[in-house]
């Protein structure tokens, strides 16, 4: 028997879009089991709801003006960098460092956004590390994973090249992350233990066309992976006392792709982004897209061809996959997967886009503050008119300003104008695209900003769906059932509808 009092267990990209159809069914037992024993609700994500800054609002129960995060990169305006966020990009506690000070031992195991690990009274073992060289704390169990659990962090296969492979990698990767966690937890004995199943998000990116179209071959996938899903939670609760709290949470929701949105392309039609001279790896990327070839044909040649065997003998799966990015981004990435400060002409952009409807002002190239307010103010409105030429759908659920969204400290940091696409549109920012909208291929299913929340334990109220909850509460929540008073400078507050009378009557908090 496990010594764990609290049990989240993150789910990237869960929905109840998914879950409740294979609930109704019967084919998800103990997920119903858990939301039949305790309360249940629509969790609220961040803006933008994507999985760097998502689940750092959730371990720090903050905004993300208050911890400097608000995508994977970042964009320093004043020097004319892009960075890319890691852990130590986060200016704030999380939920372990508060444990961890109250000497409670915590085990982390497969959330993003924790590389490089940091020292905790307990274990943490990272999803996101760019290779399997120090991606735990103590660093002394990743010899011990990687021999006892053949341990990976991501596919060998890409969905591009096999996507039948690449399903089946991911299935093993999944039961791979719980059989880690149970046995470190035999181990460190953690009180807290946090373990997030990161590849739902890329299956569900992946087959979620084929899912609704009912493909012969593909239909049945995202089932079948949340079934496994399903069947690892079983084996977890089993193994901890009943009177362990178990919190189930997704960074974000799912919806159906609809279109793509080039944000690059139409602030480069406008003349408010400007790139440099192209080099010669971006104009190899060009004349592909003139040829009757694609990325995905490219990848599958190479995949299959001596090349790849030469390859695998002398590089790992890591350094694979960075050269392919390198040279074949795929569509809609090339501003991420090459974050290179010499494409774009700072002298001349107005503006930064990053992928997800985020837009920063170069303010290097306005005399004023009200140059800027004015030029945002009438940036935001053209966006608010963009329309799908389809559909006659709006671009835009809503655009907003920094000050509208984020505060504190770090506000200075955060993109200017943030977009919040309506459901099932993928803002996308890829520089060389000649077309302003473009149907899903790769990604057949996109972020929405409603995730899931389930939650049983002793005090909890059963059977009670809960309103209103955001990610930010997460956090204050956790602490609270340790009894360590709620930080002030937390923008979340304790859930206390979910506990019943009783309970509020004998916690600490009144």
């Amino acid at each position: 028997m496990l010594s764990v009092k609290c049990l989240v267990i993150g789910l990237d990209g869960g929905t109840w879009k998914i879950l409740r159809p294979l609930m109704d069914k019967g084919k998800l037992p103990n997920i119903t089991s858990l939301v039949e024993e305790g309360c249940w609700g629509t969790l609220i994500s961040s803006i933008p709801p994507v999985t760097f800054p998502a689940w750092k609002c959730y371990s720090t129960g903050k905004n993300p003006g208050k911890i400097g995060i608000y995508w994977f990169i970042g964009v320093d305006v004043e020097n004319k960098r892009i960075i890319i966020n890691t852990s130590r990009s986060v200016k704030s506690k999380e939920i372990w460092d508060y444990l961890s000070q109250q000497g409670i031992t915590c085990g982390i195991v497969g959330l993003p956004g924790m590389y490089p690990p940091k020292k905790i009274r307990g274990f943490i073992v990272c999803e996101d590390a760019p290779d399997l060289t120090n991606f735990t704390y103590p660093r002394f169990i990743g010899r011990i994973l990687k021999k006892k659990f053949g341990f990976k962090l991501f596919p060998e296969h890409a969905f591009e090249a096999d996507p039948k492979k690449y399903a089946e990698e991911v299935k093993e990767l999944i039961r791979q992350r719980f059989k880690v966690s149970i046995y470190l937890s035999q181990i460190f004995k953690p009180r807290f233990l946090n373990l997030t199943i990161y590849h739902t998000d890329g299956i569900q990116h992946h087959f979620w066309k084929a899912m609704r179209e009912g493909h012969r071959e593909y239909g049945k996938v995202i089932e079948e992976v949340w079934k496994i899903v399903d069947e690892e939670i079983g084996k977890l609760l089993s193994m901890i006392n009943e009177e362990a709290y178990v919190m189930i949470i997704s960074d974000h929701g799912f919806a159906e792709a609809k279109s793509i949105f080039q944000l690059a392309r139409w602030l480069m039609d406008r003349g408010y982004l400007v790139l440099r001279r192209q080099g010669a790896h971006t104009l190899l990327r060009k004349l592909l897209r003139k040829m009757p070839i694609s990325r995905d044909d490219i990848f599958t040649l190479v995949q299959k061809s001596r090349i790849l065997a030469l390859l695998r003998r002398i590089s790992s799966p890591e350094l694979r996959s960075k050269i392919f990015n390198r040279l074949f981004p795929p569509e809609g990435d090339m501003v991420v997967r090459n974050p290179l400060e010499g494409l774009i002409d700072w002298e001349r952009s107005k503006t930064i886009p990053v992928p997800q409807g985020l837009i920063y002002i170069n303010r290097n190239i306005f005399n004023s503050k009200e140059e800027v307010k004015t030029f945002r103010d009438r940036l935001a409105e053209e966006i608010r008119e963009i329309r799908n030429p389809v559909s006659g759908d709006y671009l835009a659920k809503r655009v907003y300003t920094k000050d509208e969204l984020y505060s504190g400290k770090y506000l200075d940091k955060a993109p200017d104008i943030i977009i919040l696409p309506s459901e099932g549109f993928e803002i996308a920012c890829s520089a060389l695209t000649e077309r302003l909208w473009n149907e899903p291929k790769k990604w057949t299913g996109v972020h929405a900003i409603e995730g899931i929340f389930i939650m049983r334990g002793p005090g909890v109220k059963k059977g009670v769906k809960v309103e209103k909850i955001s990610i930010l509460d997460l956090a204050p929540t956790i602490l609270h059932l340790f009894s360590i008073p709620i930080p002030q400078d937390m923008d979340g507050k304790v859930l206390k509808g979910i506990f019943n009378e009783e309970f509020k009557r004998s916690s600490h908090e009144k």
